[in-house]
C-alpha cells in the first residue's frame, strides 16, 4: 500500500488518514442506525460522536506532547502545530 495516495499542491492525502476517516464515518453511521432502532435520537448520537472525535484528537496530541516533553519544553509553540505529526 502506498503511504501517500495523492497530492494537490502542498496538500498530501495519506492512506492512513483516509482509513481513519472511513472508520470514523462507518462508526458514526452504525451508531446512528443502532440508536434509531433503539429509539434514541440520532441527533444526540451525532453530537456525542462529534465531541468524542474532537476529544480523541486533543487527547492524542496531549499524549504525544507528554511523551516528547523535553522537546516541547524547548519549543512550546510547536505544541499547536499538529500538521507536523503527532496525532
Amino acid at each position: 500500500m502506498y503511504p501517500d495516495l495523492f497530492s494537490i499542491g502542498p496538500i498530501t492525502i495519506h492512506t492512513y488518514g483516509i482509513f481513519v476517516a472511513a472508520g470514523i464515518f462507518c462508526g458514526v453511521f452504525l451508531a446512528m442506525k443502532l440508536a434509531e432502532k433503539e429509539g434514541i435520537s440520532p441527533v444526540l448520537i451525532s453530537n456525542m460522536c462529534f465531541w468524542m472525535v474532537i476529544s480523541g484528537i486533543f487527547g492524542a496530541r496531549l499524549v504525544y506532547v507528554l511523551m516528547n516533553l523535553n522537546y516541547y519544553i524547548k519549543f512550546p509553540l510547536d505544541i499547536i502545530q499538529i500538521w507536523k505529526g503527532g496525532l
